[in-house]
């Protein structure tokens, strides 16, 4: 159960957090994760300079909460949950003329944003990169790890609106780790960055 910190233990690393393990995968030996390694991850996601300041700095501000997250794990769940929002605020900036009352529901921004060709399975990287790793996992002689889906954007349109409000309605105390998180805020600057015609990082 979290408990809140005292202020003696505020700085102090969470246990969850510092419990992850590194691997130089040529030498197969370990160390702890570090604060500096979460630094590094998150620091190199980036929102192109087309992206509207509003929605940068936002962005900036989910990332703190997942540094945040060396000292207080939950800030991971909170991090994975933002992720999805700052999608929201993205396209609602985005469509703010072709929609000013705001009536579109997420799911219909994003499928606008499909139709209207801002967004694109070929644009997120990271998909690509681990459909390439299956690949030549698979090529090694490793099991079959699933066909990939075709059109991406289309478990977006689904998955994002449905992720976003599980976590803004909530039943249980769900639990996010920094895998979860940061692989969401991949997926949020790739699509962001995408639908103001940026470069995805």
């Amino acid at each position: 159960m979290e408990q809140l910190k005292t202020p003696s233990d505020i700085f102090t690393a969470d246990k969850f957090s510092a419990s992850f393990v590194l691997v130089n995968t040529k030498t197969g030996e370990g160390r702890p994760k570090e604060l500096n390694d979460y630094y590094r991850e998150i620091a190199a996601i980036c929102l192109d300079e087309s992206v509207p300041e509003d929605v940068r700095s936002y962005f900036e501000t989910i990332k703190n909460v997942y540094l945040y997250g060396w000292f207080v794990s939950a800030f991971y769940t909170i991090a994975m949950f933002l992720s999805f929002t700052v999608i929201e605020m993205a396209l609602r900036n985005k469509f703010k003329q072709d929609d000013p009352e705001r009536d579109w529901s997420f799911p219909r921004l994003i499928q606008e944003a499909k139709k209207q060709g801002l967004i694109a399975s070929e644009g997120f990287p990271s998909v690509k990169a681990r459909r390439d790793y299956e690949a030549s996992f698979e090529r090694e002689g490793g099991p079959s790890l699933g066909q990939p889906v075709p059109d991406y954007c289309s478990i977006l349109e689904k998955s994002v609106p449905y992720l976003r409000n599980s976590f803004a309605h909530p039943e249980i105390d769900q639990k996010a780790g920094p895998g979860d998180a940061y692989a969401s805020l991949i997926i949020a600057s790739e699509f962001i960055n995408q639908l103001f015609n940026g470069r995805p990082t």
